[in-house]
């Protein structure tokens, strides 16, 4: 265990000018593999088609309890082919799909750095 005989506080103040100009003159690539986009239907409490484009900084999803923060997560996890046992949420698959619905359809787009023009993309279809 290391304890420090002195603890420092650092204070950064940076205008909201300058951070917005800094930040648009950042390289904004997506990296290889990374998510594009992700479509859920009839997938937990999403009904319609959800289409969600994440950008290439830091993506934060804020929301009330319920409003599909997790299921985002979920959906990309069972889309990339992730067990259900690793999500902590349900046991069979089939759980996954919207109340009242036979089946959910996910599809996860993913960069392909190498040719941009034919992105991997992987569809699911969970039936109950």
């Amino acid at each position: 265990m290391i304890r420090l005989k002195q603890s420092y506080h650092i204070h950064i103040h940076v205008s909201f000018e300058k951070f917005l100009s800094k930040v648009e003159s950042m390289d904004m690539d997506h990296g290889h593999g990374t998510v594009i986009c992700l479509k859920l239907k009839d997938f937990m409490q999403f009904s319609n088609m959800v289409e969600f484009r994440p950008g290439p900084m830091l993506n934060v999803v804020v929301g009330p309890n319920g409003s599909g923060k997790s299921s985002l997560v979920n959906g990309i996890a069972l889309a990339l082919g992730s067990k259900t046992n690793v999500l902590g949420r349900a046991q069979d698959i089939g759980e996954f799909i919207r109340i009242g619905q036979n089946q959910a359809e996910l599809e996860i787009e993913l960069l392909n750095a190498l040719d941009p023009d034919k992105n991997y993309k992987i569809y699911r279809k969970i039936i109950r």
